[in-house]
């Protein structure tokens, strides 16, 4: 299931790509390691494009599009003779989340910085989900089975529901998130899929401009499948997991994104004999766009001399050379931001750029947009974003940093003063 959300600002869409492998070779039952007298083992590789945009303020959509290969040996007994390898393919169930923001942009200051959603969804039934295969043996003995739970689809349409809580302390981030997947009932095949909770509890922290480190916990809680074409409950489905979970995300230039995440188990319980993976590696690439019309965009000095609503900072470059009088404004102090949409450290500031604008309404915000880069960093010797300059009504720069916030903050003061 998926749990994040999209993207904060209106006008951009994320396009991921992603690879997922699990190897299943562990038989467990319950907390327990036990035998595997039919030598099975259940590869499954996962192909994924993930979709992700605002298209309001408040509400974000994603679509999931998975692929799924799985290939699931089985010598009965071991006996070489009955061994078959069983392999299905095909698209999966596509995701289709929606997170809306329960927080408005005027929110009492004591919950200022918060982000809550709520987060609704669906399971759709794109995905192959028939059961019953026959399978070639190695004697040449042909060898009905029904797996259900191999197949790249459930065949029901199954709504999500969740809420997500998550909050930035400059480059550190927290969030907390829970989904429940309701079981629709049974497929055509006449199987049931159990339903599905999963609680996330994580933290983030930004390298620099570029890297993003994420650690979190994820426990999941799968209820029993039911099948009711043949015998009922099925008994070894279901149990209970907890499992660490780390990304590395580093930032390039022109929107692109690549990265890297393992998924270790800490503690697992499964309902009956089951097998199970010690690991699951994942790699992503992934690329932002700008659609629309986004933020507005102007040159001049007059072109932000009214405050702007909140997220729509007014961007005066998209790489073009400028020079500091002209981002001046006569009687009034800019501060100009160096922002990238590739930029994580620019995302994770994002909240205390809309708080400092709130209560200093007299300072002008304005952004040079350095996402393809441009003779506007080589002009200003900009060699990391976000960069900051604070600029006098005269033009004259009064402070330059590197995301070094509480100097932004001070030297305000000190000029209210």
């Amino acid at each position: 299931m998926a749990t994040d959300g999209a993207g904060t600002e209106v006008g951009l869409l994320d396009v991921e790509l992603s690879f997922t492998y699990e190897d299943a070779n562990r038989a467990i039952n319950g907390c327990c390691p036990t035998e595997n007298p039919d030598l099975e083992r259940t590869v499954q590789r996962t192909t994924q494009l993930t979709l992700s945009g605002r298209p309001h303020r408040r509400v974000g959509l994603s679509l999931v599009l998975p692929h799924r290969r799985t290939s699931a040996p089985k010598t009965p007994g071991g006996d070489t003779d009955k061994a078959i390898s069983r392999r299905y393919g095909g698209l999966g169930d596509a995701i289709l989340m929606s997170d809306i923001s329960l927080l408005a942009p005027d929110a009492p200051a004591r919950v200022r910085g918060h982000e809550l959603a709520l987060l609704a969804g669906l399971r759709l039934p794109t995905g192959a989900s028939r059961p019953d295969h026959e399978w070639r043996a190695a004697d040449g003995t042909s060898t009905p089975v029904r797996d259900a739970v191999l197949q790249p689809g459930h065949g029901t349409l199954d709504p999500l529901l969740g809420l997500r809580w998550s909050r930035r302390f400059g480059k550190v981030g927290m969030h907390v998130a829970a989904i429940h997947r309701f079981s629709s009932g049974r497929n055509r095949w006449g199987y049931q899929f159990g339903e599905e909770t999963q609680l996330s509890v994580g933290t983030s922290l930004s390298l620099g401009s570029r890297t993003t480190l994420g650690v979190s916990a994820e426990a999941l809680h799968l209820a029993h499948d039911v099948d009711h074409a043949r015998e009922g409950l099925r008994v070894n489905t279901g149990g209970d997991w907890v499992r660490l979970s780390t990304q590395v995300d580093v930032a390039f230039a022109r929107g692109f994104r690549v990265g890297a995440g393992l998924l270790v188990p800490l503690y697992r319980h499964s309902n009956g004999n089951v097998l199970d993976s010690d690991l699951i590696a994942s790699l992503s690439v992934a690329r932002r766009f700008r659609i629309g019309r986004g933020a507005p965009k102007s040159r001049g000095p007059g072109a932000a001399q009214s405050q702007p609503s909140r997220r729509e900072v007014p961007v005066v470059s998209s790489g073009e050379r400028i020079a500091l009088d002209e981002l001046a404004v006569p009687g009034r102090t800019t501060l100009v931001q160096f922002h990238a949409d590739w930029c994580m450290a620019c995302k994770a500031g994002e909240e205390w750029l809309q708080d400092l604008m709130r209560r200093k309404p007299s300072l002008v915000v304005k952004r040079i947009d350095a996402t393809d880069e441009g003779p506007v960093l080589e002009q200003h010797a900009i060699v990391a974003t976000p960069t900051f300059l604070l600029i006098g009504p005269d033009g004259t720069q009064l402070l330059r940093t590197e995301a070094d916030l509480p100097a932004i903050e001070k030297t305000l003061r000190r000029l209210d003063r």
